[in-house]
């Protein structure tokens, strides 16, 4: 029995090593979000929800990149939703537009949003949007 000791050993060592790394990587997405929190709210509040959120696109689109795996795709979501809104309002098309605001408004994106902004809430203590 006395060869077992070790591998247990070395078995709860690694488990508080992964342990750890995952409460490194929360605190390191936290402290995006909160790093971009008052960036989000100051684009929200001068350009309201369609401006603001395509003035804000670059920290959609870092947060996205940097986003935990289980809320990734909500982040790809709205954030393919913004760039479509953004392209429109570049090239002018009033129809694009009223589609990608349409898009923007649609259950999928606003349940992506909700579940981003609820994500930042529980994990990070901190409100985006």
């Amino acid at each position: 029995m006395q060869p077992m000791k070790p591998l247990v050993a070395v078995a709860l060592v690694a488990a508080c090593l992964t342990t750890t790394a995952c409460a490194s990587e929360q605190e390191q997405w936290c402290g995006h979000v909160k790093d971009a929190a008052p960036t989000l709210g100051k684009a929200l509040d001068e350009g309201g929800a369609k401006q603001g959120l395509v003035e804000a696109l670059p920290t959609l689109r870092d947060l996205a990149d940097a986003a935990p795996d289980d809320v990734r795709g909500e982040w790809r979501t709205l954030v393919g939703a913004v760039e479509d809104l953004a392209e429109a309002l570049k090239a002018h098309d009033t129809k694009a537009t009223h589609q990608a605001a349409l898009k923007l408004a649609s259950p999928d994106v606003r349940h992506a949003a909700d579940t981003v902004e609820q994500e930042a809430r529980d994990v990070c203590h901190t409100a985006l949007f």
